[in-house]
């Protein structure tokens, strides 16, 4: 039940961030701190931190704190930065709570491999925010590669879930950097497909785990 809250709640900011509507935008400001009390009311195991849920809460929160860092002031990208890698390290300890066999270690390094190509095709739209894109992104990248790990040992849709999602957190963080170049045409554009892909990766995650 509580996934189609958080449906609504991914819905409200693809529509806030689209539209830069009031209506979005109040619910973009009141849904998430509803829906995770809301999970914490419905699942008693949210209070524990042994359970994969009670990490994905946390970083909804860390992201959300990101979010309105960033909305509140426009220049405090290094903030949000470290708010959402930190919601990462929280979103990857959900996962690698449900792996149950061995790393093999030859998925994480095609997933870095694939990643250096792409950060090289695309350094001269990243030139500004190269280091903090580095940072957050090994930290995705990790988390991609475990949600692989954790699916390819137990294929569920759950786990389909967790894994797409980990795409879409990637996809997110890739749109914001371009995003922020001062040269790239159609920003809003790239801003629209930054919360489309979070506001699902967000969703995902939540249903991956409830």
């Amino acid at each position: 039940m509580i996934w189609i809250f958080y449906l609504l709640f991914a819905l409200a900011q693809i529509v806030s961030n689209n539209r830069n509507s009031a209506i979005g935008g109040f619910g973009l400001l009141v849904m998430t701190p509803s829906l995770i009390a809301t999970a914490l009311l419905v699942s008693p195991e949210a209070f524990s931190a042994s359970t994969p849920l009670f990490w994905v809460i946390t970083a909804l929160l860390f992201g959300y704190c990101g979010e309105w860092v960033l909305k509140l002031n426009d220049s405090a990208v290094p903030s949000m930065f470290i708010l959402h890698t930190i919601a990462y390290i929280c979103y990857s300890k959900a996962i690698w709570m449900q792996l149950d066999t061995m790393v093999s270690w030859w998925l994480p390094i095609v997933v870095i491999a694939v990643a250096v190509i792409v950060i090289l095709l695309l350094l001269p739209i990243l030139d500004k925010v190269l280091l903090p894109v580095i940072v957050m992104g090994i930290m995705m990248l990790q988390l991609l590669s475990v949600s692989a790990q954790v699916w390819l040992s137990e294929p569920s849709l759950q786990h389909v879930f967790a894994m797409s999602s980990s795409v879409l957190f990637i996809l997110a963080g890739l749109f914001f950097a371009i995003s922020k170049n001062p040269h790239v045409a159609h920003k809003r554009g790239y801003s629209r497909l930054t919360m489309t892909c979070y506001s699902c990766a967000q969703l995902g995650m939540v249903v991956s785990v409830v």
